[in-house]
C-alpha cells in the first residue's frame, strides 16, 4: 500500500479533518466564560439575600448598598432597585428615593410598582385619603407587604399629630405579627409622641438587644437621652449610627448637638463642616451650625445660619426659640419678639389640638369636633 493510500484510508475512515488537531484551548475558554456567568448568578443571588437579611435586621444603610450590587450583578431583576427605594423611604432619604423612583418612571412609567411607591410615599408624608382604613385595605389587597402598608399610614398619622389613629395601626399590625421587631420599634415611636418616655425607651432599647445595628432604634433612643439631658449615654448611640451609615443626617447632627450640650464647640462644629461645605446643606445641619455659633457667641453667623434653615423647614420649638433670642442678641427686639409670640401661638394651637382629638375619641358622633380636629396647626 503506497502512502497516498494509507492517507486516503485514514481519512476515510478515522476522524474528520477538523478533529484532527485537538484546540484546549478552546474548551478552557467555554469553561471560563461559563463558570463566570453562574458565578456572577450566584453573586447576584447572595447580594440580594444579603439586602433583604440587612433589611430585616433594621440595618438600611447595608440593605441599600447590598441591593445596588445585586442590581449591578442581575440588572433584569427589579426588585432589588424597589428594595433601595423602600429603605430609602423608610430613612427619610427622599434624594436616594427620588433617584431611584425617577429611574424607574423612565424604564416603565405604567409599572403597577411604581405607582404604589409613590402612593406610600405620600401616605408616609400625611397624605392619605380621607377614608383611611379603605385606602389601606386596598393596598393590602394589591399584594404589598402588610407590615409596610401599616409603616407607612402610621408614620403619615405621626405626621398629623393624630397620635390616637396611629395607634390604632400599630394595634392592628402588632395583631398581624406580634414578634416584629419594626413593630416593638414603633410601639416606642407611638409612646415618644405620646410622652410616655419610659415605655418608648424600654422599647428601643428592647429592638437594639434584638438588632443592634437598628438604625433607627439608635437613633431614635440616642434623641431620647438628649431630651433627657442626658448627652453622655446619647453620644455612643449616635456614634454607633454613623458607624453604621456615615451619611446619616439625623445621627451627624445628634452627635454634634450631644458635643454642643457637652461644651465641645469646636469639635462639634468640626464634626459638620463637611456637611456644611455642600452646595445645599440640610435644614438640620445649618440649625445645628447656627445654634453651635449662638453659644459661641457668633450672633451674626447663628442668625444667617438659623434663618436660612427656617426658610426651608418649619422649626420647631427650641429652634425657634433658638432664633428668637439670636435676634434679641443682635438688636432685632421686633423679630425677636415676633418670633416668641408665634411660637406661643402655635403651642396653644396644639393643646388645642390634642384636645380635640381626645373629643373625638369620646364623642365620634360630634362632627364638629371631628371636623376641628383636622386643622394643621404648624402650616
Amino acid at each position: 500500500m503506497s502512502v497516498n493510500e494509507f492517507k486516503t484510508g485514514l481519512m476515510a475512515g478515522g476522524l474528520p479533518r477538523s478533529h484532527k488537531r485537538p484546540r484546549p484551548w478552546l474548551d478552557f475558554v467555554l469553561t471560563v466564560a461559563l463558570v463566570g456567568i453562574a458565578g456572577e448568578l450566584l453573586a447576584g443571588q447572595c447580594a440580594w439575600w444579603l439586602a433583604n437579611r440587612a433589611d430585616s435586621q433594621g440595618r438600611l444603610a447595608c440593605a441599600i448598598q447590598w441591593a445596588a450590587w445585586s442590581h449591578c450583578l442581575s440588572p433584569w431583576d427589579l426588585e432589588s432597585g424597589w428594595l433601595v427605594a423602600r429603605c430609602a423611604r423608610r430613612r427619610g432619604d427622599r434624594d436616594v428615593w427620588t433617584v431611584i423612583v425617577e429611574r424607574r418612571a423612565i424604564a416603565d412609567p405604567q409599572s403597577t410598582q411604581l405607582v404604589l411607591e409613590r402612593e406610600l410615599m405620600r401616605i408616609q408624608s400625611g397624605q392619605f385619603d380621607q377614608d383611611g382604613q379603605t385606602q389601606l385595605n386596598r393596598l393590602v389587597m394589591t399584594g404589598l407587604d402588610a407590615g409596610g402598608v401599616a409603616e407607612a399610614f402610621l408614620r403619615g398619622y405621626l405626621v398629623r399629630q393624630d397620635v390616637i389613629q396611629a395607634e390604632v395601626v400599630l394595634t392592628a399590625w402588632e395583631t398581624l405579627h406580634p414578634n416584629a421587631v419594626d413593630v416593638t420599634f414603633y410601639r416606642g415611636v407611638v409612646s415618644r409622641s405620646r410622652g410616655d418616655i419610659d415605655q418608648a425607651r424600654a422599647a428601643f432599647q428592647s429592638v437594639i438587644v434584638d438588632c443592634p445595628c437598628h438604625e433607627l432604634a439608635r437613633e431614635n433612643l440616642a434623641e431620647l437621652l438628649l431630651e433627657l439631658r442626658l448627652p453622655c449615654e446619647a453620644l455612643p448611640h449616635f456614634l454607633i449610627a454613623i458607624r453604621e451609615n456615615p451619611q446619616s443626617i439625623p445621627a451627624r447632627v445628634g452627635a454634634a448637638r450631644c458635643l454642643r450640650h457637652l461644651g465641645r464647640w469646636t469639635v462639634a462644629l468640626e464634626s459638620l463642616k463637611d456637611l456644611l461645605s455642600r452646595p445645599l446643606p440640610a435644614p438640620e445641619v445649618l440649625q445645628e451650625a447656627g445654634q453651635i455659633a449662638l453659644e459661641m457667641g457668633n450672633y451674626d453667623l447663628a442668625g444667617t445660619r438659623l434663618a436660612e434653615a427656617a426658610k426651608r423647614r418649619t422649626p420647631d420649638r427650641q429652634e425657634r426659640l433658638a432664633f428668637a433670642t439670636t435676634c434679641a442678641l443682635q438688636g432685632n427686639r421686633d423679630e425677636g419678639k415676633s418670633q416668641f409670640e408665634q411660637q406661643a401661638r402655635i403651642e396653644s394651637l396644639n393643646k388645642r389640638r390634642r384636645d380635640l382629638q381626645v373629643i373625638r375619641l369620646l364623642k365620634p358622633a360630634n362632627a364638629e369636633t371631628l371636623h376641628q380636629s383636622e386643622f394643621r396647626p404648624n402650616e
